[in-house]
């Protein structure tokens, strides 16, 4: 078992949440524009594709704000901020920058030859941790984030877009990238 520090959900009188999950991830993030500090939260448990069966065997990863600037406002989706948690292959850690959600935390981009967006399935980033629970090594990809798509170009909160047989709602709040997530 792996214990961590408490993440603080502030709550308070007119304060509304969303809460946005499925089986294998949860967003819960409060109804205010630009978001507060402290005042949302994410944890997933992502795809390992075939190619990392045996290499990643259990990895989950969680955050929750910190500051203003690791939200899903300006900062995008928890960019890295000190409330980070990762669990992989049986160790865990609450280091800064343990993990994140690749093209969401990056300004690093792809985009067409003419210079167009992509959508692209976000990846989860970590380091491999050693048996004290310490960083070792760079941090690689070792899944993807379910149901869920990064776009190049900043959407406002609340944006829904009919794509690939679905419908997709932004989450990020005016950041390029976007990441949005299945809905229906």
């Amino acid at each position: 078992m792996q214990e961590q520090n408490g993440v603080t959900v502030l709550v308070g009188s007119g304060y509304s949440y969303q809460l946005v999950a499925d089986a294998y991830y949860f967003y819960l993030f409060r109804n205010a524009t630009p978001m507060p500090a402290q005042q949302c939260f994410f944890f997933t448990v992502p795809y390992i594709p075939p190619n990392l069966v045996g290499l990643v065997n259990s990895i989950i990863c969680a955050n929750g704000s910190n500051s203003t600037g690791d939200t899903i406002g300006a900062g995008g989706l928890f960019s890295s901020g000190s409330n980070s948690f990762a669990y992989l292959n049986g160790q865990g850690s609450n280091r800064s920058g343990q993990f994140s959600l690749y093209g969401v935390a990056t300004n690093t981009k792809p985009t067409w030859f003419d210079g167009s967006c992509e959508y692209y399935e976000p990846r989860i980033m970590a380091f491999q941790t050693n048996g004290n629970g310490q960083q070792s090594g760079s941090v690689h990809a070792c899944g993807y984030q379910w149901d869920a798509l990064v776009v190049n170009q900043p959407l406002p909160r609340g944006t829904t877009i009919s794509y690939d047989g679905g419908t997709w709602s932004v989450l990020t709040e005016g950041t390029d990238p976007a990441l949005m997530i299945k809905v229906a």
